[in-house]
């Protein structure tokens, strides 16, 4: 122990009498390990810990319906096959109930939309959840008028106060009571949609509005309405309480076959569906690809700090053969410069955990695959020791390779303290170390590459429509009871006002966003006469992409009217009327003239005829193509069951002379004058949309870009480091050179063919190590090929271009040696 106190007093010395050199050192690792501990901390609340505050995770399963037809189609459950499921205590001591709502928000302020849940009264329990304040709810307590909400809605919305427990508040028109505020950090177990308000079940039907209500709140088995959320008994496993519930299955499935025939049950681990059905993969796919992109910057960063110890121990070797030949044991010496790599290790260690904890917050920035929402990131125990696991293997790589490299070296050379070079290129550990981090930091480039390439091809795409100066925000009348002919009353009403506010152009709304329109689809009907198989029998059905929009919709968003009208006031009549899309007339009358044709909604008796045709636009993605679309006016939704079903959440889009958001007061104003207790929510801009739609690749490129920069960067201080050496050890060898004749430019070309030569092999290397690397992001590409070759032979010629810039600093130094002063140094 009195030892290693030595060689920690000593390694500190000599650390503080080199500032320079430490602090690359320590910032190198700073970046490496910071990078590496942010990232993983990611990893680590998506994947691995992705339900806080819940007692015993591992025990919880999702119980779930599926098609035994198409066993990957999973469905929710019925209320009579919850209460079957939850009868069977010896496969779950508890299974809870669980409905989402959107809710209405009332309280000393603005209405505010927040997500909540109705849940059956032991959900808390079941989850093993305890309250940060109050309490949750009990047994009988069903239809009770009361709430729990979140920490952070206790925080943002209620300033913290305690007063809140017991008071009341009103959700979508009704009075509940608070009871209880969840622990912080928990927002219910679907990553997908952050919870802030629970009520009971038997309220949900009361409290909760909309189209949809009446049928998921029927407590029958025809209706899959709820998720479910259970807690094995002490001994079960998935396996088992599969193979139990899959025999209850099928007898359901004999006594009531109108509901349950072909329909099975799956029992699955919640922490598999936290982050909603199909989402798992995508994550993974998303957290490897980080992972790997940081181990590559990891190892360049150790590579990096291993040859500067190196290079520092290097000019340290006529003191460590003085010692040698004084007796010090190879052994004590090698143990002397590990500690002293250690403690460069700590201190990058403790820089890098202090660089990742105030980078975690811009983690929850991330636009996450499927819109996954993101959590609070912090950094947990297990990622402080994934961390300090880490910083130790880097710590072990980086300070005894360079120490028993150095104290093995020979002491004969290094006493007299002379170095001669003559014409040959030696390459030793330096330098293959430096190749190693050429190599490393090509692969990193070339990703980072193929990334910028995508987020350029998808900023060139043409959306089809004009997203400058519109202001959007979300509203929705369920939660507050509008209905039948209240709902199109208010709209019309709003959009007026709007239209005469100062500063706006157009105003106008859809249920379907350009670029957010998602996958809801109308099938249609399209009789012979009016259809291309007029006189051929059957009559066509195909299937389109349907909005509900509002008039001016065209206008307001900048999409081009190709052919006929737009919809105006002569709509609102009897007769039904639609605009098609160039693609969805192209599907419909291939080479005929649209207009005036006619066609049936399903579930809709009366036909709609064309009045225009607007030119297509990017519906759902950016990525997609042309896809047929249907727009019917919001004056008659009522004339179409799918329209119904959308009329009462609207999306309003505004656009203004200048900056969107500077009407947004007066928006809320409006909104507020016609109804205070409706939230206005959602509220972004349509330049900003379209921006979240490439939002994944371009932070891709984004965090590959920095990652890349920073593995370039040291890089090329790694081959800095190498020609300085040169230029020093060789000296002497210089200034013989020069004073029989050689010229400042031999002088150059004799150092500079040392980097060519270790630049040309690190990429020959990396280039080798990309072609089956690379393929780690080719999901995430578009419109380039890993093997683009624009991409392979620009990051190549960068890397070299650099390299040969950092090279020709010491080269040129090296060129002005004077050749007196070189002997002399060396006499």
């Amino acid at each position: 122990m009195a030892e290693l106190v030595r060689n920690v007093r000593f390694a500190v010395r000599l650390l503080l009498k080199s500032p320079f050199l430490t602090a690359v050192t320590v910032t190198s690792l700073a970046l490496g390990i910071g990078a590496t501990t942010a990232v993983f901390s990611l990893v680590d609340v998506l994947l691995l810990r992705p339900l806080p505050a819940v007692d015993a995770p591992a025990e919880l399963v999702a119980v779930l319906g599926v098609e035994t037809k198409s066993p990957e189609r999973l469905h929710s459950l019925s209320w009579g096959d919850y209460l079957d499921y939850a009868g069977r205590t010896d496969v779950v001591s508890g299974l809870a109930a669980v409905a989402g709502c959107e809710l209405s928000l009332t309280h000393g302020g603005p209405a505010e939309r927040i997500s909540g849940l109705a849940v059956s009264p032991n959900y808390f329990t079941v989850l093993g959840v305890r309250p940060d304040r109050g309490r949750l709810f009990s047994p009988g307590e069903d239809k009770a008028p009361v709430a729990v909400i979140s920490h952070g809605l206790w925080q943002r919305r209620f300033g913290a106060s305690p007063d809140v427990i017991g008071s009341t508040i009103t959700v979508n028109g009704t009075s509940l009571s608070v009871i209880g505020i969840a622990p912080e950090g928990f927002w219910g177990t679907d990553l997908g949609a952050r919870a802030e308000i629970w009520i009971p079940l038997g309220m949900y039907s009361g409290v909760a509005k909309g189209v949809f209500v009446p049928f998921t709140g029927q407590q029958d088995r025809k209706q899959r309405w709820l998720k479910t959320v259970g807690r094995l008994t002490a001994g079960m496993t998935v396996d088992r309480a599969q193979s139990t519930l899959n025999v209850m299955a099928g007898n359901l499935a004999k006594a009531y076959p109108e509901s349950n025939a072909g329909s099975g049950v799956r029992v699955m681990p919640l922490n598999e569906i936290a982050l909603g059905q199909g989402m798992r993969p995508l994550v993974l796919g998303f957290a490897a690809r980080l992972m790997a992109v940081i181990a590559l910057v990891l190892a360049v960063v150790t590579i990096n700090v291993a040859g500067l110890l190196l290079a520092r121990g290097l000019s340290r070797r006529r003191e460590i053969a003085v010692r040698l030949s004084l007796g010090a044991g190879r052994g004590h010496l090698i143990r002397q410069l590990f500690v002293e790599g250690v403690v460069l290790g700590l201190f990058g260690t403790v820089a890098g955990i202090c660089l990742a904890m105030a980078g975690l917050p811009l983690l929850e920035r991330l636009n996450l695959p499927g819109g996954l929402a993101m959590r609070d990131v912090a950094l947990s125990g297990r990622a402080l020791g994934f961390t300090i696991l880490v910083s130790l293997i880097c710590c072990v790589v980086f300070s005894l390779l360079p120490a028993v490299r150095i104290v093995r070296s020979s002491l004969v050379p290094a006493l007299p303290a002379k170095l001669t070079g003559g014409n040959r290129l030696r390459f030793g550990l330096r330098e293959l170390l430096v190749g190693l981090q050429i190599a490393l930091a090509l692969l990193v480039m070339i990703a980072s590459g193929l990334m910028l390439r995508t987020v350029a091809n998808l900023r060139a795409i043409a959306p089809g429509f004009d997203p400058a100066h519109v202001l959007v925000f979300s509203i929705d009348l369920a939660p507050a009871g509008y209905e039948g002919t209240r709902v199109a009353t208010f709209y019309r009403d709003l959009l007026e006002r709007l239209r005469r506010e100062p500063g706006v152009r157009a105003a106008s709304m859809a249920s379907a966003l350009p670029i957010m329109g998602g996958n809801l689809v109308v099938d249609l009907t399209v009789s012979p006469e009016d259809g291309p198989l007029a006189g051929a029998g059957e009559p066509s059905q195909p299937s389109v992409r349907h909005a509900l929009i509002g008039s001016q919709y065209f206008e307001t968003v900048g999409m081009k009217l190709v052919k006929g009208r737009d919809f105006g006031p002569e709509d609102d009549s009897a007769t039904g009327t639609v605009v098609l899309n160039e693609s969805a007339a192209r599907l419909l009358w291939p080479g005929q003239n649209p207009l005036g044709r006619r066609l049936h909604l399903v579930q809709s008796e009366q036909p709609f005829s064309v009045i225009g045709v607007v030119a297509d636009a990017k519906y759902a993605t950016l990525k997609e193509g042309a896809v047929p679309v249907l727009y019917l006016t919001h004056s008659q939704a009522d004339k179409s069951f799918i329209g119904s079903l959308l009329a009462s959440e609207m999306t309003l889009l505004v656009r203004t002379s200048g900056e969107p958001r500077q009407v947004l007061d007066s928006v809320r104003e409006t909104v507020r004058r016609i109804d205070p207790l409706l939230p206005v929510f959602q509220v972004s801009t349509l330049e900003e949309l379209l921006a979240s739609a490439i939002g994944t690749e371009r932070q891709a490129a984004v965090l590959y870009g920095s990652l890349a920069l920073v593995a370039l960067v040291l890089a090329m201080l790694g081959l800095y480091g190498i020609v300085s050496n040169a230029v020093a050890e060789r000296t002497r060898e210089i200034g013989i050179r020069v004073a029989c004749g050689a010229t400042p430019g031999e002088v150059k070309r004799l150092l500079m063919s040392r980097s060519v030569f270790l630049v040309l092999a690190g990429v020959a290397a990396g280039l080798v190590a990309a072609v089956p690397s690379i393929r780690i992001v080719e999901s995430q590409l578009y419109g380039v090929e890993t093997d683009d070759p624009v991409t392979w032979l620009g990051i190549p010629l960068i890397l070299v271009c650099a390299a040969m810039l950092v090279s020709a600093v010491p080269a040129r130094r090296a060129a002005r040696i004077d050749p007196v002063a070189a002997l002399r140094s060396e006499g």
